[in-house]
C-alpha cells in the first residue's frame, strides 16, 4: 500500500492549485481539529505556487499599466490557516560613530553613510500563538511565509548610492549578549535566511517589498516539533552591497523603511504564515512507541557507481529522466536500540519508517516537480554474503544495485508518495503495512529507497535529511508493543478517601491504572467525590440510566453533556485543617494554599447499544462554568444561546479545560480515563483576586479530532452507583501557605522588585526574561536567581526615626513569589 508523507499519512492540496491532484494511495484527508475551516485567499490577491524555499506570484490583470497590483500573500493549504502578525520592536543598533538613529529612531534602518557606522535593524516576532499549536499529538507544518516592509523615499544625496540588498539574518544568541561594536564580522548573527528584492537606484518614492520568510520561521516553528524550535531571539535586518569588491564598511546611503510606531499598519513590518496543524503519527493506546535509530546510512549514485556520499543530504530519483542517473538511499538501523530483555520482536504490533524531507533538489526545484513523487522501499538482498553495509565505504556497484527488483512484492516493504506541495523540512512517515518487521530486522541487513514512476525527461528529485542533522530528525525505524503491567504491587503510603482499585485486571490486556496527583514535600493530598451533576441532552432525547452518565450523540440521537460539580471549597478547606491543624497566623481564618497537581478521574464502563458505526477519535473535555450551575438546567436553560444548548466562550470558559485520556477506537474493556486538571484548581484557589476563578461547576462534552459529531456515547459510572470504588473523583496535591503576621503595633511596608536576572552554565544574559528559574534541570545545568529589592527609603525616612526598626528579621521580613 501506498501513504503519504504526513504524520497523519494524509494528502494536502492547495486550494488554488488545480492542477495539482490527490495521490489515490491516500484515502482520506486530514482536518486538523483546530482548524475548523479553511481560509482561502479572494480573488483580488495574487496566486502563489506554495513553496519552502521560494514562490512565484502572478499579477491580476490589468487593463491600465498604472494600476497597483493586489499585496502578495501566502496560500493557504487545504485545511489549514493564515495569519498576519505584526512585529512587536524594531530597534537600530549601529557601531561606532554613532548618530542619532541608534536605538532612538521608530523606522528600520540598515547600510552606512559618511560620518556613521554601519546601521542593522533588530526585529523581534511573537510566533506564541502558532508555537502553542505544537503538541504531543500534533505538528504545526508552515507551508510559506513572507515579510513586508515598506521602503521609505529617500531624502539622501544619488551621488553616494551603492546598489544593495537587504538580508535576513536570525540571531544565535539574545541582544544583550552579542557585540554590537561589531555587525559584520559577528559569530553571534547567524548566515542569511532570506533577503529583499535588490534596490538598484536610490529610492525617489515610498513603495512596498517582501520576501521569503519560511526559511527563517522554520528555525522557531519546527515542522518536527517543539522539541526542534530554537530559541527566538530575534532577527536583523543587514545590508550587503551587490556591487563586486565593495565592503559593507564602505560608505553608501542607508536604506530607511516604516517602523512599527507607522498610523498605517499596512506599512508595518510584519509576515504572514500559511501553515497546517498535522496530526503526528502514534502508537496505539496500551502500546509503547519504540524509536530505532540509524546507524548507517548513504546516498548511492549510478552515474558514479564507485564513489561513496558518506555525509551527504539524501537523494532519490532519476534526475535526468534515464537509470544511469539513479539515486537511491540505503538505510541501516540499530537493532540494538530494540530492548530485547524487556520486549520482544514477535509482539510488534505496527511499524513505520520516518525520515525527514528537505526539498526538491536539480533541473528547476519544486516549481518543476513532478505532482507526485513516488517512492519504494524494500529489503537490501544484495550485499555479497558476508558483508554488512557501512556508509563509510557503500557504493552503487559494492552494495549491488543493479540487482534490486523494486517489482518483487516479497521484498516490498512500503510506498510513500511526496506531493509537490510538501513543505521542505517535514516529517515524511512511511507505513510497514503488509511485512513482517522482525523478519524485516532480523534477517536483513537493511533497506533501500527507490524512486519510481519517475519522468523519462529530466525532472527534480526529492532530498532528505541524512545522519549529521541536530535540527530535524534522522532517519528512524518506530515500532510499538503492547506496553508492560507489573503483576505485582508496591505499596504506597495511605491517603485519604483513595480508591483501591482492587478490581483492576493484572493482565497485558488491561488499560494502565491512573495515576493519584503527586504529594509534594512538606504539602498534602485532597480526594474529592463528585457531590452533583446534571446530563442534559439535545433532542432526539434518549433513555437514561440512574448507574450510568453520558457524553456524545449518536446518528439518531442527539449530544449530550455532562454538568458536574465538585464542593471543591468545603472539601479544602475542611482537609487542609485535617492535616496540617489551623492556620498558625493570627488572623488568619483558613489556609492557603499553593496547588502543585491535580486530577480529574471518570470510571467509563461500555454499555452494548448495538452501534456499528465508525468510531470518531477525539476525548472528553471539561471546562469551568462561567454561572453557578443551575439545578434546573436542561438543553436550553438557562445558556444565552437558548436550544443551542452551552456554548464555548459564552456559556463556559473555553481557553481552560481539562483534557482526558485520547480515544482512537471505542473502548471494549472497563477502564479509568483521567484529566490532569492543575491549571484549572490554581486559578479556583490563587490569593490574587482579580484572577481568581468561581467554582460555578464543570461542562464536560465529547470533542472529536476531526470536528464532526461524535457517533457513540460515551458510559461513566455514577455517583449513584452502588460500588463506591467507581465513581468519580478529584484529588489536588499542594503546599499550605502561611500569611504573614499582620502589623499591629508596627507599620507594613511593600517594596516591589528593582531587577531580578538568572544565571545558567550557557554564557548568555537572562534578564529580559518573562520567569525567573532556579535548579538543575539536567540538560542546561544549574541555574540560580539574582533579585534585588530598592529599601533605600526604608533606611533613610524610617530608621532615621528611632521609633521605627525591625523588631525581629526571623518574623517580620518575608519574600513572596508566584
Amino acid at each position: 500500500s501506498t501513504t503519504t508523507p504526513s504524520s497523519s499519512s494524509s494528502t494536502t492540496t492547495p486550494s488554488s492549485s488545480s492542477s495539482t491532484t490527490t495521490p489515490s494511495s491516500s484515502s482520506s484527508t486530514t482536518t486538523p481539529s483546530s482548524s475548523s475551516s479553511t481560509t482561502t485567499p479572494s480573488s483580488s490577491s495574487s496566486t502563489t505556487t506554495p513553496s519552502s524555499s521560494s514562490s512565484t506570484t502572478t499579477p491580476s490583470s490589468s487593463s491600465s499599466s498604472t494600476t497597483t497590483p493586489p499585496p502578495h500573500k501566502c496560500e493557504t493549504p487545504l485545511g489549514g490557516d493564515r495569519v498576519e502578525i505584526r512585529t512587536k520592536t524594531t530597534t537600530v543598533y549601529m557601531e561606532d560613530p554613532s548618530d542619532e538613529d541608534n536605538l532612538s529612531t521608530d523606522e528600520v534602518v540598515v547600510g552606512k553613510t559618511k560620518g556613521s557606522g554601519v546601521k542593522v535593524t533588530y526585529v523581534t516576532i511573537d510566533y506564541d500563538d502558532i508555537i502553542g499549536k505544537q503538541n504531543d499529538t500534533h505538528d504545526v507544518w508552515v507551508y510559506e511565509s513572507n515579510i513586508f516592509l515598506k521602503i521609505k523615499e529617500s531624502t539622501q544625496t544619488g551621488k553616494d548610492f551603492i546598489p544593495q540588498v537587504t538580508e535576513i539574518h536570525p540571531l544565535g544568541k539574545p541582544i544583550e549578549s552579542i557585540d554590537t561594536t561589531n555587525l559584520v564580522e559577528n559569530e553571534d548573527i547567524e548566515e542569511a535566511t532570506g533577503e529583499f528584492k535588490e534596490i538598484k537606484k536610490l529610492p525617489k518614492s515610498d513603495r512596498r517589498t517582501y520576501t521569503e520568510f519560511t526559511d527563517t520561521i522554520q528555525k522557531y516553528v519546527n515542522p518536527s516539533g517543539s522539541v526542534f524550535n530554537k530559541e527566538n531571539n530575534g532577527i536583523v535586518l543587514v545590508n550587503k552591497y551587490t556591487d563586486e569588491g565593495v565592503s559593507p564598511n564602505d560608505d553608501g546611503v542607508s536604506i530607511r523603511y516604516y517602523g512599527v510606531d507607522e498610523e498605517d499598519e499596512d506599512a508595518q513590518p510584519h509576515i504572514d504564515v500559511c501553515y497546517k496543524i498535522v496530526e503526528v503519527k502514534r502508537c496505539e493506546e496500551g502500546e509503547e512507541e519504540i524509536v530505532m535509530v540509524v546507524e548507517d546510512v548513504v546516498t548511492v549514485d549510478k552515474a558514479n557507481p564507485d564513489t561513496n556520499y558518506e555525509g551527504d543530504d539524501l537523494d532519490i530519483g532519476k534526475p535526468d529522466g534515464s537509470t544511469d542517473s539513479e539515486k537511491r538511499v540505503i538505510v541501516k538501523f540499530n537493532v540494538d536500540s530494540f530492548d530485547t530483555e524487556k520486549y520482544e520482536l514477535k509482539d510488534i504490533t505496527s511499524a513505520w519508517i520516518h525520515v525527514t524531507f528537505k526539498d526538491f533538489v536539480e533541473n528547476g526545484g519544486r516549481d518543476e516537480a513532478s505532482t507526485e513523487n513516488k517512492i519504494v522501499v524494500t529489503v537490501l538482498t544484495t550485499l555479497e554474503e558476508g558483508t554488512d553495509l557501512d556508509e563509510k565505504t557503500a557504493t552503487w556497484t559494492n552494495t549491488g544495485m543493479d540487482n534490486v527488483d523494486t517489482d518483487n512484492a516479497d521484498e516490498v516493504v512500503g510506498t510513500v508518495v511526496i506531493p509537490q506541495e510538501q513543505p521542505g523540512t517535514t516529517p515524511v512517515v512511511i507505513t510497514i503495512t503488509d511485512f513482517d518487521v522482525e523478519k524485516m530486522i532480523t534477517e536483513f541487513k537493511g533497506i533501500v529507497l527507490t524512486g519510481v514512476e519517475e519522468k523519462t525527461s529530466p525532472h527534480p528529485i526529492p532530498e532528505f535529511f541524512g545522519k549529521g542533522q541536530e535540527v530535524f530528525p534522522k532517519p528512524a525505524l518506530h515500532v510499538c508493543v503492547p506496553k508492560i503491567i507489573s503483576t505485582t504491587s508496591t505499596a504506597t503510603p495511605t491517603q485519604t478517601h483513595t480508591p483501591t482499585f482492587t478490581t483492576a485486571s493484572t493482565t497485558p490486556t488491561e488499560p494502565p491504572i491512573i495515576t493519584n496527583c503527586t504529594i509534594p514535600n512538606g504539602g498534602g493530598r485532597i480526594v474529592i467525590d463528585l457531590k452533583d451533576y446534571i446530563v442534559i441532552q439535545e433532542e432526539p432525547m434518549s433513555p437514561e440510566n440512574a448507574n450510568y452518565i453520558q457524553i456524545g450523540q449518536t446518528k439518531d440521537k442527539g449530544e449530550k453533556v455532562i454538568l458536574v460539580y465538585f464542593d471543591l471549597k468545603k472539601a479544602v478547606e475542611e482537609g487542609v485543617i485535617e492535616q496540617f491543624g489551623e492556620p498558625p497566623s493570627e488572623g488568619q481564618e483558613k489556609w492557603d494554599i499553593a496547588v502543585t497537581d491535580s486530577r480529574m478521574n471518570f470510571r467509563f464502563t461500555p454499555v452494548d447499544l448495538g452501534n456499528d458505526d465508525v468510531w470518531e477519535a477525539g476525548r472528553p473535555e471539561l471546562y469551568p462554568l462561567k454561572k453557578l450551575l443551575d439545578e434546573d438546567s436542561s438543553w436550553d436553560f438557562p445558556w444565552i444561546e437558548g436550544d443551542n444548548g452551552p456554548a464555548a466562550g459564552v456559556d463556559y470558559i473555553s481557553t481552560v479545560s481539562a483534557q482526558f485520556t485520547h480515544l482512537k477506537k471505542n473502548p471494549e474493556t472497563g477502564r479509568w480515563i483521567q484529566a490532569i486538571s492543575t491549571t484549572i484548581a490554581r486559578y479556583i484557589f490563587t490569593e490574587l483576586d482579580d484572577i481568581r476563578m468561581k467554582n460555578n461547576g464543570f461542562v464536560m462534552r465529547y470533542v472529536t479530532d476531526s470536528g464532526n459529531p461524535a457517533t457513540h456515547f460515551m458510559s461513566f459510572d455514577s455517583p449513584a452507583l452502588e460500588d463506591p470504588e467507581f465513581r468519580p473523583f478529584m484529588d489536588i496535591c499542594y503546599i499550605p501557605s502561611e500569611r504573614p503576621v499582620a502589623c499591629e503595633d508596627g507599620y507594613l511596608v511593600r517594596y516591589d522588585l528593582n531587577a531580578d536576572t538568572y544565571i545558567a552554565r550557557d554564557h548568555l544574559v537572562h534578564g529580559a526574561e518573562e520567569h525567573l528559574f532556579v535548579g538543575n534541570s539536567g540538560w542546561a545545568g544549574k541555574s540560580r536567581a539574582l533579585v534585588d529589592f530598592d529599601i533605600t527609603t526604608f533606611n533613610t525616612d524610617l530608621t532615621g526615626n528611632w521609633k521605627y526598626h525591625v523588631i525581629n528579621y526571623t518574623t517580620n521580613v518575608y519574600f513572596h513569589q508566584w
